[in-house]
């Protein structure tokens, strides 16, 4: 069974459990963790990996630019968890800071 590699935490990836739309990428994982702990591991989203059972990366997705939601079914006790591709985010951010930086 694939899974997911975010940071340091594992997660079981569900059979077709990657979906691309526009700007935005689901993951589909199967994991009795809490919410929070789900929340957490997501945090940075810039370098999410599929792995084999053998730990061989199978791909990387680097494009993460924030998580958007978490969506839980508790019947099937998987998580869906949507995370942003969207660069104008990023560079919004970017603008916003130094225009902070430069009000100081």
């Amino acid at each position: 069974m694939e899974k997911i590699k975010i940071g340091t935490n594992e997660f079981e990836l569900v059979v077709n459990g990657i979906t691309d739309r526009d700007k935005s990428r689901s993951f589909t994982i199967a994991s009795e963790a809490q919410y929070a702990e789900i929340e957490a591991a997501f945090a940075d989203t810039s370098n999410i990996k599929v792995v084999s059972e053998g730990g061989e990366v199978l791909t990387a997705y680097l494009d993460g630019v924030g998580l958007k939601s978490i969506r839980r079914d508790y019947e099937a006790g998987t998580y869906t968890i949507e995370v942003s591709t969207d660069a104008m985010v990023v560079e919004l951010k970017e603008i916003r800071a130094l225009l902070a930086a430069q009000a100081q």
